[in-house]
């Protein structure tokens, strides 16, 4: 059986490198930024930097990684910087994240996009995927515009919504 190759952006992110540490089956790239971790002794996870200068350098660094799946855990968690920095966050939360469905959708890879839980404003104590979402903070908000987003560019994505938990 074919392992995939699995292309994480956020590489040095809680999800991403836990799901390179739990997964030898598959080959996964962490396609990093500034920080990155050393699994070299572990021979099915690789790193690689991805260029973020524009849109045309991502791409080229996804095609030539060549990855059947393109997972991106990258974002701007932290909620007091996303109200202090709101451009920055839309940049990564919202505009990398729907470019990087735009070139998923040209190379025909798959797209997983991790979302958030705090689309919602906790007056309830269990949500589903129907309710309508009501962000409180710029954080959740550019979280949510990124999901329309990138489903409207690329049908074909799944966006997990989930919360992380530990280090990191």
């Amino acid at each position: 059986m074919k392992k995939n190759k699995i292309l994480i952006i956020g590489g040095s992110s809680y999800f991403a490198t836990n799901f390179a540490l739990h997964s030898n089956q598959e080959t996964i790239i962490l396609g990093y930024h500034k920080n990155f971790f050393d699994f070299t002794h572990l021979p099915n996870i690789l790193n690689t930097k991805i260029n973020f200068k524009s849109f045309d350098s991502i791409y080229s660094d996804i095609k030539r990684i060549n990855p059947q799946i393109l997972i991106n855990t990258s974002a701007i968690t932290d909620v007091d910087l996303c109200e202090e920095n709101p451009k920055k966050s839309e940049s990564i939360n919202v505009i990398l994240a729907t470019n990087l469905a735009l070139i998923a959708k040209k190379l025909n890879i798959k797209y997983i996009h991790i979302s958030t839980d705090q689309l919602f404003d906790g007056k309830k104590s269990y949500y589903r995927e129907e309710d309508k979402p009501n962000p409180i903070n710029i954080y959740g908000k550019t979280k949510f515009e990124a999901e329309n987003k990138i489903l409207k560019t690329y049908k074909k994505s799944l966006i997990l919504r989930s919360n992380f938990f530990g280090w990191g």
